[in-house]
């Protein structure tokens, strides 16, 4: 006899009877919500502005998640970070708010500048500047180094003699209250394998065996982040009782090298035990060389999905080219990846959409740029994979 073979559903006025129940005895610790109002922001997304990559993230990182990218140091996280930034200005204009923590450097804010994100320099900054050109900055180029759009906040370390005993437990602590804020689009989280505590520092520096040291920083590592992640899962759910948060965490992870237990190298990403938390990982890998006139102007940086979730498919891989002191040419990215979704028709050696049929890409390209219209290819992009989504 098959399982459950005659049996029938309990009426369904027993059914409103036992969710009735369960809203009463939960009254006040957990709400017993239908899910006619169960509210979510995951079709909200945060974009990079690198087309090829926003396409495979559904249209880019997802809001109110947990969102990590992870590679070696020089392949551009901070680039892809700043994007994210810039694009998050551009959407929020003075409501936008940021916030960048960081276990190891700084943010770089002439680098952030140089990407497109609108960074107010300090007074200290400007007179460095103005002291090492001989003679005061031009009145207009001083107001766009002061100019902020929103709001940009850099945790720094206070006079509390207990930040040196546990900076990164303070700074992982100040994390995860600007998460339960929910008032900021985007925070983040640099240099997570840099993370420092003064337990794990006092272990590590004690330890002769360079094998054994590894292993006891990665352990230490793990454990720590365990904490930190309980901690953020906990908050969301708080703030979740009286607004939704939207709130993007992002973690910048490096790979580590260390040992495995048969004595060879391996890689380890900061955090890869928070498999089950975190929403996408985009991992970033090394790949040629760009040369230009027989000389190397910069490197071609390959990424790939390799954790996706609510929508988001693990696998999805491509590659930018990233030209030393020009960054990534986002219109490049658009327009090929325009192509390869046939949004834009080619009949060799024609290419045409929208009303622009130019005989070779370079010349397609010059038109539709010189048109203005990279943001509607763009947009015809996701449009032809009938993505829906709120881009904030």
């Amino acid at each position: 006899m098959a399982i459950g073979k005659n049996k029938q559903a309990p009426p369904l006025g027993e059914l409103d009877k036992a969710i009735a129940a369960l809203s009463e005895k939960w009254d006040g610790v957990i709400n017993t919500v239908p899910a006619s109002e169960y509210v979510t922001c995951d079709d909200l997304k945060r974009p990079t502005g690198l087309t090829s990559l926003d396409v495979a993230l559904g249209g880019g990182w997802q809001g109110g998640r947990l969102v990590i990218i992870s590679g070696m140091s020089g392949l551009g996280k901070d680039y892809l970070l700043n994007q994210t930034i810039r694009n998050v200005q551009e959407n929020y204009g003075e409501n936008a708010g940021i916030v960048i923590a960081s276990f190891g450097a700084d943010h770089d804010p002439t680098f952030a500048n140089l990407c497109g994100v609108t960074f107010p320099r300090s007074e200290v900054d400007i007179a460095k500047m103005e002291e090492e050109n001989g003679a005061p900055l031009d009145p207009e180029y001083k107001a766009a180094l002061r100019k902020s759009v929103g709001k940009i906040v850099i945790p720094q370390p206070g006079q509390d003699p207990r930040y040196l005993k546990n900076p990164a437990g303070f700074l992982a602590e100040y994390v995860i209250d600007a998460v339960r804020q929910g008032r900021f689009q985007l925070v983040v989280l640099n240099e997570v394998g840099s993370h420092v505590t003064r337990d794990l520092a006092e272990k590590v520096m004690s330890e002769t065996d360079a094998k054994k040291s590894a292993t006891r920083a990665i352990a230490d590592t793990a454990k720590f982040f365990d904490h930190f992640m309980a901690k953020y899962c906990l908050a969301m759910k708080q703030s979740g009782r009286e607004f939704l948060n939207e709130t993007t965490l992002m973690f910048l992870s490096q790979i580590r090298m260390h040992f495995s237990h048969n004595g060879a190298w391996s890689e380890s990403v900061g955090g890869e035990h928070l498999r089950h938390v975190k929403s996408i990982e985009v991992k970033l890998t090394p790949g040629d060389a760009v040369e230009a006139s027989g000389e190397i102007v910069g490197k071609k940086v390959k990424w790939k999905i390799v954790k996706g979730k609510h929508g988001i498919g693990d696998g999805a891989e491509g590659s930018y080219k990233f030209i030393d002191g020009k960054g990534v040419d986002l219109d490049e990215d658009t327009i090929h990846t325009a192509i390869r979704r046939s949004v834009v028709s080619v009949a060799a050696p024609y290419f045409s959409w929208g009303g622009i049929r130019k005989k070779g890409l370079s010349a397609f390209s010059e038109a539709v740029i010189a048109d203005g219209r990279i943001g509607e290819l763009r947009k015809a992009v996701f449009d032809s994979l009938g993505v829906k989504f709120r881009v904030r």
